[in-house]
């Protein structure tokens, strides 16, 4: 398709930004590096094309990056990227068809686009490159820094080998994706084995303090990056709170959050909601921002942003016979974690009623033997009867 046949207007947002697109990406696992099988399809379009400049460019809402390129000149050979203002590739996948330009600087959509001064970007043909559903990631481009008249049989050589170039993006896809499964899997196994020894673990004491320490560190790293549990007084109020955070390093960090929570949480906190209404809060983004909004010490937001916080799920802890929600569990990613998801809610939500049965037990244990000492003092203030005071006379 030539630039006469396109729509002149600028690449619509939403098709740079387009979430399934740029997951895709991300599934490919390229960046602004050299990759030896996409260097060597624009090594190919170089010497079959006579062209300059061949490059394989995966184009992001903020840039492209080439993770295949041959004759770029510096500083671009080395960085492998340059910002949108420099790219003829971001149309393409506007359009979603070849972009085919005999002499850039004729054609309106792109006559001020620096690359034509910064690359010496004259003549261009670009082929969609897609995934598997279509989706167009970018372009294999063949570039000239002199006027050209592009070939039926260049355009066509162009053709084929985006083809196989698109081929090869969709096998680094799958093979992603085929890992991502592989670690589900394994994260499936190790949770269902932590759920199983959850209980054995926590019925192992009748001490809220241990029960609590045990139950952070069960799900740390295991779910979390770190994590909070709150616990709450008779009248709802926080009481106490606890904390584990993976990097031992941020212990401190860690255990004074904990206790700025329990005076720090503002009428927008997410653990007061939970702790209010008994559901759940999945936040698959997350910031410091959330903190600010939630807290109202200080403290607790640049607390939070040395934890690390790009993901937070939070849940009620119910006990039988306790009148509802006695606590919050808050588990808590950083940016290098994937975020939360549905399956993550519903182990977090088991937990907390595993966590509720024990904090419930060592309540009751609590009573119970506070009971027994009460009794066992009032019974040694009893009277003698007359008879043994007699006898100790």
């Amino acid at each position: 398709m030539t630039e006469e046949t396109v729509d002149r207007s600028a690449v619509p947002s939403q098709a740079l930004a387009d979430p399934e697109r740029l997951r895709a990406l991300a599934e490919t696992q390229l960046d602004a590096t050299p990759d030896e099988a996409f260097d060597r399809f624009a090594r190919l379009v170089s010497d079959l094309l006579d062209v300059p400049v061949a490059l394989v460019s995966l184009v992001t809402p903020e840039r492209q990056f080439f993770p295949g390129a041959v004759g770029l000149p510096e500083p671009w050979a080395s960085r492998r990227q340059t910002p949108l203002s420099h790219s003829f590739c971001q149309h393409v996948v506007g359009i979603e068809v070849p972009m085919v330009l005999p002499d850039a600087r004729l054609y309106p959509r792109v006559r001020r686009n620096l690359a034509i001064e910064d690359l010496g970007v004259i003549a261009y043909a670009g082929i969609p490159l897609t995934d598997l559903d279509g989706r167009v990631l970018g372009s294999l481009c063949a570039i000239d820094s002199k006027p050209r008249a592009w070939t039926a049989e260049q355009l066509r050589t162009l053709a084929d080998l985006a083809a196989a170039c698109s081929s090869e993006l969709r096998l680094r896809i799958a093979l992603e994706g085929a890992e991502e499964a592989r670690r589900r899997a394994e994260e499936a196994h190790d949770r269902l084995a932590m759920l199983a020894g959850m209980s054995e673990t926590l019925a192992g004491t009748l001490d809220i303090t241990t029960a609590v320490s045990r139950l952070g560190h069960a799900m740390v790293p295991l779910l979390a990056d770190w994590c909070l549990l709150t616990l709450v007084d008779p009248t709802g109020a926080p009481r106490t709170a606890s904390a584990v955070h993976r990097d031992p390093e941020r212990a401190a960090d860690v255990a004074r959050f904990a206790e700025l929570m329990v005076t720090g949480l503002g009428p927008e906190s997410i653990t007061r909601s939970v702790l209010r209404t008994g559901r759940p809060v999945l936040g698959s983004a997350a910031g410091v921002a959330d903190v600010e909004r939630g807290t109202t010490h200080p403290e607790l937001p640049s607390l939070a942003a040395r934890l690390g916080i790009a993901s937070q799920l939070s849940v009620p802890v119910t006990a039988p016979g306790r009148g509802g929600t006695i606590g919050c569990i808050t588990l808590v990613n950083g940016p290098r974690r994937r975020p939360f998801d549905d399956g993550d809610l519903h182990t977090a939500l088991d937990i907390g009623r595993r966590a509720g049965q024990a904090v419930g037990n060592s309540w009751m244990y609590g009573e119970q033997r506070h009971v027994a000492e009460v009794l066992v003092l009032q019974h040694s203030m009893l009277p003698l009867p007359f008879h043994e005071a007699i006898d100790s006379s």
